[in-house]
């Protein structure tokens, strides 16, 4: 029925186009009718552009449905006018009583929005335009839409406001101006005056928290921001309205420990930080580098959302090499940044990262170390060697780790083996269980056990630890098992090749199921890597997948 009315439609223009060339024929065969069209249209055009100069002059039309939704009509060229009557606007919505009524569908009720009055292309087979919400409420579903989010590129500033934190009976928030739709600028407004009513209104919604709307701030209005920024990929707007201090960024991000809750950002919080770190290289990288530092001052460890947040940070200084972003920093906020970054259940000294820092900040690395980190989830004490073996004599700096450093230390532990082959014992300095993953292997020569290499024993967060390493002909043996029930173990064997330590390969163990008739798979996985790879766990061959094991492992009774 639809396809038939266009059809009809597209006729009757056809039609009318016949007749107007063939009145226009006609009437240009007179010379008389030849002047008077020609003074018609001369008359004509001069109306039209006396129309379009000195009467076209910049309108604001309050919709009849949502008040506080204004289309500009004629927008002045000089963009600064735009903004100056978009500001008295504001002013007047604020000093005038209204109802908001029905929220717009794609962003929050306390705002007031602006957008160029135009889009229109066919009405009912086309878009309306942002004039069809003058007098309609937006019509999300059915055959054809219209909602005001379709008409981003008409977007001129949105502002968003809640009572100041200093004085309630004024109005505080930020307006983001657009220009052709894209992200200008965005200024913070402060101390605007409000109706009572109004301010009763807004009082009573309680729709945002009581805090600054400040652009330092924290702010559920531009978290809303943040999350369209997002969606649109646009990077510029991303980077601007992405948190700049600890508070806000754990507010969106983090965990909330007093009330259990996640925040609103907690599940997706590595998609926006992915996202954070790929725009801060493409985009404003003083902005980026400012917002990161900012996060890092005062904040602390947390799972997930901040724990990504440490690695990505810790990961972009050692890249691009932005250790002056730390050596710039007076004492204190270096001590603040550098807590931040390393905080954790298991603190772990990076030894690179250190000696990329200039003495004072590396002294203040080491201490931090010395004195331990944040406690709240009751972590035990940082995990590294004495940290007077730290080099700070120069720029370069770097650690030096020797036997006695671990001697005696809880959180490690020793064994005696050959591990070069030359038919002396040497040590081998594992971490404990739940205490990390650092391996030290140490070698006997002239009577003094010297550092050979610092890996990995293959502990795993939330899966293996490490039970032991034995000695084997040829080599040694690092036996990991799954702590928390169930037969899940891996024995690791390295063998002292060509000058180096390799891990040949790995034995997996595990239980196929608890019943009656189960069996344990027994799989020897062939690895061929250099202990000394840093990308060694990445290249490790796990266990074969369960529908490969019968044709790839061993088969043994359960006893």
């Amino acid at each position: 029925m639809f396809l038939l009315v266009i059809i009809l439609l597209i006729v009757i223009l056809i039609l009318m186009l016949i007749t107007g060339i063939k009145v226009f024929r006609r009437t240009v065969k007179s010379e008389r009718n030849k002047q008077v069209l020609l003074v018609i249209l001369t008359i004509g055009g001069l109306a039209f552009a006396v129309n379009h100069f000195f009467f076209k002059k910049m309108q604001f039309i309050q919709s009849e449905v949502y008040s506080n939704l204004y289309l500009v009509k004629y927008p002045d060229k000089d963009y600064s006018k735009v903004q100056s009557a978009i500001l008295e606007k504001i002013q007047e919505y604020l000093k005038t009583e209204h109802q908001t009524g029905k929220p717009l569908a794609y962003t929050n009720e306390n705002g007031i929005y602006f957008y160029e009055l135009g889009g229109r292309t066919l009405g009912f087979i086309g878009d309306a335009g942002t004039g069809y919400f003058i007098d309609h409420e937006e019509d999300l579903g059915g055959f054809v839409s219209e909602e005001l989010g379709m008409y981003t590129e008409y977007r001129l500033a949105e502002f968003y406001y809640d009572s100041c934190p200093q004085d309630s009976s004024l109005v505080c928030g930020e307006i983001a101006y657009f220009k052709e739709g894209d992200w200008f600028k965005t200024d913070s407004l402060h101390n605007f005056v409000i109706l009572a009513a109004n301010l009763r209104s807004l009082n009573e919604k309680k729709i945002l928290e009581p805090s600054s709307l400040d652009t330092s701030s924290s702010s559920s209005v531009s978290i809303e921001q943040l999350k369209r920024a997002f969606a649109k990929k646009n990077e510029a707007e991303f980077l601007n309205y992405f948190p700049g201090d600890f508070q806000q960024f754990i507010s969106w991000f983090g965990w909330n420990t007093e009330n259990g809750q996640p925040a609103d950002l907690y599940a997706e919080s590595g998609a926006y930080l992915d996202y954070f770190f790929e725009s801060g290289r493409k985009e404003s990288r003083d902005l980026f580098e400012e917002k990161l530092i900012g996060i890092a001052k005062n904040g602390y460890w947390q799972e997930d959302g901040v724990n990504y947040f440490q690695d990505f940070a810790v990961a972009y200084i050692k890249k691009e090499k932005k250790y002056e972003l730390i050596n710039e920093l007076s004492s204190k906020d270096a001590n603040s940044v550098l807590f931040f970054l390393f905080d954790g259940p298991h603190p772990k000294f990076d030894a690179d990262f250190a000696s990329q820092l200039s003495p004072p900040k590396k002294e203040i690395l080491v201490e931090l170390f010395e004195s331990g980190f944040y406690d709240q989830n009751k972590n035990p004490d940082p995990i590294l060697p004495d940290p007077e073996t730290l080099d700070l004599s120069d720029d370069v700096g770097s650690i030096h780790y020797a036997l006695s450093d671990f001697e005696g230390y809880e959180h490690y532990f020793i064994r005696d083996i050959d591990i070069n082959n030359d038919g002396t014992l040497d040590k081998i300095v594992s971490a404990d269980r739940y205490q990390g993953d650092e391996l030290f292997l140490f070698v006997k020569k002239a009577g003094e056990f010297q550092p050979g290499i610092k890996t990995i024993n293959f502990s795993e967060d939330g899966g293996n630890q490490i039970v032991d390493i034995t000695a084997e002909k040829g080599g040694f043996v690092i036996k990991t098992a799954f702590p928390d029930g169930g037969l899940l173990e891996a024995y690791h064997h390295i063998r002292f090749k060509d000058n180096a330590w390799v891990l040949t390969n790995t034995v997996y163990k595990t239980q196929s199921s608890n019943g009656k008739d189960a069996m344990i798979y027994v799989c020897d996985v062939v690895q061929e890597l250099d202990l000394e790879d840093a990308h060694i766990l990445q290249k490790l061959r796990g266990m074969p997948e369960e529908q490969e094991r019968r044709r790839r492992c061993t088969v043994e009774k359960v006893e």
